[in-house]
């Protein structure tokens, strides 16, 4: 193994070691607030399809 592949290794362990303590602090709150964004996101993404609708009504409407 040279040099270069230790420190290649070494920088992904790294960054992995990383991900996974902000994924393992996350995870508590995440787990607790994933309903609430979930349910959030889809009124969302409700109140955009209807207000994309409404607008494209009111297009066609006065477009005569």
């Amino acid at each position: 193994m040279s040099l270069r592949n230790i420190a290649v290794n070494h920088h992904w362990n790294f960054q992995f070691s990383i991900c996974h303590a902000y994924v393992k602090f996350t995870s508590k709150s995440y787990i607790g607030h994933w309903r609430l964004s979930l349910t959030k996101r889809r009124i969302r993404l409700v109140t955009l399809f209807f207000s994309y609708r409404i607008l494209w009504w009111i297009q066609h409407i006065f477009d005569f």
